[in-house]
């Protein structure tokens, strides 16, 4: 049966699982609380000199804290109880923040799209369209990447593919017949001539005409 854990009279927005330490975070006002997720107990709360923290994420050595309204992240430091570094992620209403194989991801909660930065270069690395526009909570699992449809009231997978540089799903397959040309050297007759296949992001087929 479902259980329920008491946390206070407060504001409760983002919510995520630390598998480092097996606890429960949850993001409020100016603090997080740690609970245990066996017992229910709450720890002391963990003040943060962030006012509304809306998302929480883990990296190796810091705690990703977005806050809300502004589209800023900052990275805090548990050991040290403050904020490290903090950057720009320029997005208007990012709702909730989840890290997977090192890279934060936001979802936006008016656009339906999720996007993904980078936290060593703070660049924004890639995104793709979600499966509906108003995106709330946002997680992976076991390498899937889930969320949360309000409009329906389930929970959705979105298959996806990714490199260091774009983010794709939901493509369509087509059977393209394609005749390809190239100037090859001279080889000699006792030689043959071996064609690697593209293998890189810039050597993708671009401008396809229909």
């Amino acid at each position: 049966r479902p259980q329920r854990f008491p946390l206070g009279n407060q504001e409760f927005r983002g919510m995520a699982f630390n598998p480092a330490d097996g606890y429960l975070y949850v993001a409020s006002d100016r603090r997080i609380l740690r609970v245990n997720t066996v017992t229910g107990g709450l720890d002391m709360p963990i003040a943060v000199p962030v006012n509304s923290v809306a998302g929480i994420g883990f990296g190796p050595s810091v705690w990703y804290l977005l806050e809300k309204g502004t589209g800023i992240i900052h990275s805090f430091d548990p050991k040290l109880q403050k904020v490290v570094s903090t950057f720009r992620t320029k997005l208007d209403t990012p709702f909730d923040l989840t890290v997977h194989r090192g890279n934060i991801w936001l979802s936006d909660g008016k656009h339906g799209i999720l996007y993904r930065f980078s936290p060593e270069r703070q660049v924004l690395s890639g995104s793709v369209r979600g499966p509906i526009e108003n995106l709330r909570g946002i997680t992976f699992a076991e390498g899937q990447l889930w969320m949360a449809n309000r409009e329906k009231g389930i929970l959705e997978r979105l298959p996806y593919t990714e490199t260091e540089r774009y983010i794709a799903s939901g493509e369509k397959k087509y059977a393209l017949k394609v005749k390809i040309s190239f100037a090859a050297p001279a080889v000699p007759a006792s030689h043959f001539l071996v064609m690697v296949p593209p293998n890189t992001e810039s050597q993708r087929t671009r401008g396809i005409a229909s």
